[in-house]
């Protein structure tokens, strides 16, 4: 793989040097440089002109570096690269000048000035992310790297990435569904292993355990654990188990510790929220009921609180679980169930039996009085 990669980069940057502009900068003594004769650089793309800048950025010093910054080095790099990216990759150069201009960012983000730069920076942050509509899938895995970094560097930095990668695409409505749907599109398996590294970065990154829950409950809820099961059966791709492996090991430690935080005394409203978690993390694998716990949700939702017997109907909720844990302790739980569900589904026809004759004499109101007659007639003749 290493052998063709090599070739193919060589042939590139041949042909790269055939049509692009190369500047007249000894690019090895960039040292003397000032930052903007190197932004016009930038403005040039090349294999030749972004191999040299990489080398630089990788090892130039720090006051350069800020300074470079001062100068919206970076914000030129990133309208670049999505300039680059909007083209597309009709040949391998363009795949390859958009891949070496992806490593120069890199580079940059390697130092603390530039890590710095873009975790305050929420511009380019959105800029990094469009990347992903790369046709690449090598140039989209250093840019899931570069955000897993930034995600890693601080809350504020994980927080900038996660409402960039919303603007990736505007109909998603939570910023975790391109990269579930990256996992699950035709993607080389290296990008799929940055991409469950990114996740594990965004969880391992967030220390408030209610938190880190949180966000793993939202990938849950778009499909993550589907997800990662196909990815379980792809063979020989050590380094992705090792990221499902992570994964899966928090998952199972956090739910231990919110097993024993639920079960500690306390009147704070963060009770509530833990229980609702732990409930969701135990249903987890089985969609059936996790759609069937977002009804009940959803129907409670939908229940005023402003009757003056709510209070009623809420007690009258809680006797009916009571009543279900109940059983769940009996010996014959599965007949007591059968029963009790039975019940539950006679009452209901009943109910709808009342609901559809009520509906009928609010839509029809002289089928109702003809009713209300054919009944005193009736009365009057016996």
């Amino acid at each position: 793989m290493s052998i063709k990669w090599n070739i193919a980069r060589r042939r590139a940057t041949e042909e790269s040097r055939k049509y692009s502009f190369t500047s007249g900068i000894n690019l090895d003594g960039l040292d003397n440089v000032e930052p903007n004769i190197v932004i016009d650089m930038i403005r040039h793309p090349s294999i030749q002109n972004y191999t040299s800048l990489k080398k630089f950025l990788s090892k130039c010093n720090r006051g350069w570096l800020e300074k470079f910054l001062q100068f919206e080095g970076m914000e030129v790099f990133l309208e670049t690269m999505e300039m680059l990216c909007d083209q597309g990759c009709s040949s391998v150069v363009d795949a390859f000048i958009q891949l070496e201009c992806i490593l120069c960012i890199k580079a940059i983000l390697n130092s603390t000035a530039g890590i710095e730069y873009i975790a305050d920076s929420k511009n380019a942050s959105v800029l990094i992310a469009k990347a992903l509509n790369s046709e690449s899938s090598m140039v989209k895995k250093q840019i899931i790297e570069i955000l897993s970094a930034i995600s890693m560097y601080s809350a504020e930095g994980r927080d900038v990435v996660l409402e960039a990668l919303q603007t990736v695409d505007l109909q998603q409505k939570n910023p975790y569904q391109i990269i579930i749907d990256e996992l699950n599109n035709d993607n080389i398996v290296a990008y799929k292993t940055s991409l469950v590294t990114f996740i594990n970065c965004i969880l391992l990154g967030e220390e408030d355990i209610d938190h880190r829950i949180m966000f793993r409950n939202e990938m849950i809820a778009n499909g993550l654990l589907t997800t990662f099961d196909k990815l379980r059966l792809i063979e020989d791709e050590t380094d992705l188990k090792v990221q499902i492996g992570i994964f899966d090991e928090r998952f199972a430690k956090d739910e231990e510790t919110l097993l024993e935080l639920i079960q500690t005394p306390t009147n704070h409203s963060s009770s509530h929220y833990r229980l609702f978690n732990a409930i969701f993390m135990k249903l987890s694998n089985d969609s059936t009921l996790l759609q069937h716990l977002k009804n009940i949700l959803y129907n409670l939702n939908v229940m005023s609180n402003q009757d003056t017997d709510c209070s009623q109907t809420w007690l009258l909720l809680e006797g009916v679980i009571n009543d279900i844990v109940q059983f769940e302790k009996l010996d014959n739980v599965r007949g007591v169930r059968k029963n009790y569900v039975e019940k539950y589904r006679i009452d209901k026809q009943k109910r709808s039996q009342i609901q559809i004759a009520h509906s009928q004499t609010q839509t029809d109101p002289d089928l109702a009085e003809h009713d209300v007659q054919d009944s005193i007639d009736a009365s009057s003749e016996t």
